[in-house]
């Protein structure tokens, strides 16, 4: 049997996650484009002939793997609105945040009696920055064991010192599962997100480092890791200006019956 000397463990931590505004993304990463690239996802006419449609931009985040000590920036390149010359109106921007997510977890027991443990995993966040500044948070983004227990460890006193049995006190769990969303947020400032032509603005989705998470008495203690992904989608709702054919000036009841008068006047003389 092998066994080391216990001189006290550390807790990996059930501490709030503190997000990681100020990651950066990798030294140059080409910036995310929405993938589909964007379209119309439907249209809706009203009298007097104008059209609500609305334009949908869906960005795929790919799973990254996160540590206790390093978060993760996504680079996004989103297409502004286009007015054409005002030939549309934009009338509001809604934003989403969605995440999966898998890990593990490992539980440590020193206490001397098997312990019941809960909500044992790993957790992060996601925060979305948009061109107006405001900042739409996705928190927690989870993959945890829901229950379980975990075995004393096989321990010896030997000349006042403990030591206990490797591999004995402690349970992992692995493949767990997650996923969270934000549901859609409506934004109030429009002109940030408008531009003409195919202008865009470079954007970031930032996730936070790992946080190990668990509930158990004194004693037990938690460390998970946990990789995520997702997606970011923007809706832009707008409206279709309806087209103004130019039509001629008025014309008035007296010119129209001198014509008339006038077109009677040349029948007669045929006559």
């Amino acid at each position: 049997m092998n066994f080391f000397k216990a001189t006290g463990f550390k807790a990996a931590g059930a501490a709030a996650v503190c997000f990681a505004l100020g990651v950066a993304a990798p030294a140059g990463a080409t910036p995310i484009t929405p993938s589909p690239a964007g379209g119309v996802s439907g249209t809706v006419t009203v009298s007097p002939g104008t059209t609500y449609s609305t334009l949908t931009y869906t960005f795929i985040l790919p799973t990254e793997a996160l540590t206790g000590t390093s978060g993760y920036a996504y680079a996004l390149s989103l297409p502004l609105f286009d007015t054409v010359n005002g030939k549309y109106t934009l009338t509001g921007v809604t934003e989403a945040l969605a995440a999966t997510a898998t890990g593990s977890v490992t539980i440590t027991n020193t206490d001397t009696t098997a312990q019941n443990f809960s909500n044992a995993g790993a957790q992060t966040g996601a925060t979305f920055t948009g061109p107006d500044g405001t900042k739409l948070t996705l928190f927690p983004i989870e993959a945890t064991q829901a229950s379980g227990a975990v075995d004393a460890p096989n321990c010896i006193v030997f000349s006042g010192a403990t030591y206990c049995q490797v591999g004995t006190g402690i349970a992992t769990y692995t493949g767990l599962k997650g996923n969270a969303s934000t549901g859609p947020k409506s934004v109030t400032n429009l002109s940030p997100w408008q531009g003409s032509g195919s202008a865009s603005k470079n954007v970031q989705v930032v996730l936070s480092p790992a946080s190990s998470m668990g509930t158990a008495l004194p004693g037990v203690f938690f460390g998970g890791s946990i990789s995520t992904g997702g997606t970011l989608t923007i809706v832009y709702d707008y409206i279709i200006s309806p087209v103004h054919i130019p039509v001629p000036g008025f014309i008035g009841l007296s010119t129209l019956g001198v014509g008339l008068v006038g077109l009677g006047l040349v029948r007669r003389r045929k006559a």
